[in-house]
């Protein structure tokens, strides 16, 4: 006999402090005896969409329950189909768990009732696999997208990937402390691994030495990329937009300086969490891993906004 999904009622639960949204669906799964649904089984799932997938989305919060019912509403069906021991275990969707874009279908309104396919497969018992990020062919666009328009700009690519190791590892899933840890390092290494000699060619003799006495430095060669990419940010832009984009790959690596392999630096760590909205010390490491390649990947698009913007104006003698 056909069986069928029934939405009951769809709700907000979330937390006042919560970065995300935790949405309550009351769901029925049954099927018709003549013109008669009888629930079956009934339960409440909850389901919580990180801030980072929201912003991702690009979905205010007060259109945010009808996409983010309907992923939780397909899970439903998907593990009841599939003879999952418990279908109603609570779901989390972030960049590793759900797809960059949100659905297009819209199924979790109240009363609605979704057919379940009257099949199963085999459950696989769950293995140590990692997820790989939704944002990993975004975050690589984006750097492409850099390097493309800084070879036109500056006469050489400004990102550089010694190695690809960085780049995979950053793309994982932190599920422990020690996997945390590494995507940190990856990262922060990734948003240092600069052309330095490209910024240095492009802001001038002159320009360097301003920004070395500025920062009480006798020699410019001793500047640190990320300095000097603001300075070249700010020249294509203006300095805020600049310190909003070097500053993020800043406390980047104020967090990796919070791992025993770089010392202890307090103030500078606990100000790093402040600025990523992080509880310290961090306890769920998938979603504080989440929430930071998120920012870097909403600083990495404005990185390539700035430049897009700056070459478009003298394309056309601005």
């Amino acid at each position: 006999m056909a069986r069928f999904l029934r939405i009951n009622s769809l709700c907000d639960i979330s937390p006042p402090d919560l970065d995300g949204h935790i949405f309550r669906l009351s769901l029925d799964v049954g099927e018709f005896v003549g013109a008669e649904f009888v629930p079956k089984m009934s339960n409440d799932f909850d389901v919580t969409i990180s801030g980072t997938l929201q912003a991702v989305w690009g979905i205010p919060d007060a259109q945010l329950a009808p996409p983010t019912g309907s992923v939780a509403a397909a899970t439903v069906v998907d593990r009841v189909s599939q003879g999952t021991p418990n279908p109603f275990e609570p779901l989390r969707l972030t960049t590793f768990s759900a797809p960059s874009k949100p659905p297009d279908y819209r199924i979790a309104t109240p009363g609605a009732l979704i057919p379940i396919p009257d099949f199963e497969h085999k459950v696989e018992p769950k293995g140590t696999s990692m997820q790989i990020t939704s944002l990993s062919d975004d975050i690589s666009a984006v750097r492409d997208n850099i390097n493309t328009l800084t070879k036109d700009l500056l006469g050489e690519r400004l990102l550089e990937l010694p190695q690809e190791r960085p780049l995979i590892d950053m793309y994982r899933e932190a599920q422990t402390a020690e996997q945390y840890s590494s995507r940190i390092q990856s990262l922060a290494g990734l948003v240092i691994a600069i052309n330095k000699a490209a910024l240095l060619k492009s802001l001038g003799g002159q320009k360097t030495k301003e920004i070395a006495a500025k920062h009480q430095i006798a020699d410019p060669n001793q500047l640190a990329p990320l300095v000097l990419l603001e300075e070249l940010l700010t020249l294509y832009s203006d300095a805020n937009r600049a310190k909003m984009i070097t500053g993020v790959f800043k406390r980047l690596n104020q967090l990796r300086q919070g791992f025993p392999a770089h010392g202890d630096n307090a103030d500078k760590v606990l100000q790093a969490h402040d600025f990523f909205k992080l509880r310290y010390p961090v306890e769920d490491f998938a979603t504080a891993w989440d929430t930071i390649l998120g920012k870097y990947f909403e600083a990495m698009k404005e990185f390539l906004k700035v430049i897009s913007d700056y070459r478009h104006k003298i394309a056309n003698g601005g």
